[in-house]
């Protein structure tokens, strides 16, 4: 019988990036996590728009302008801020059209 797989959320200090806050791995209920290679093809479809379009916010407004405010789930660009789930809506960046 094989053990039941779960997919664990891991949060990183603030000094990384907040991307690596939208990882997932998958850890076996009966034991510690194992450490397998995540690919792209695990992803599912919600995940892979999140991250086109929070690169894509990165890349075309910079690093400096953009910031994922953990506390209150707000992607903060700009003069304001949308709710951190607007990354999972397709077309919320030209990267997802």
């Amino acid at each position: 019988m094989q053990p039941q797989r779960r997919s664990k959320v891991i949060r990183t200090p603030e000094r990384l990036s907040p991307l690596f806050q939208l990882c997932t791995i998958p850890f076996c209920a009966s034991g510690p996590p194992e450490l397998t290679l995540a690919t792209v093809d695990d992803m599912d479809e919600k995940t892979r728009i999140a991250l086109k379009n929070y690169d894509w916010m990165i890349r075309n407004r910079g690093p400096k302008d953009v910031t994922l405010d953990w506390d209150s789930d707000t992607l903060i660009y700009g003069d304001g801020g949308v709710d951190v789930s607007e990354l999972l809506q397709q077309g919320f960046t030209p990267a997802t059209d």
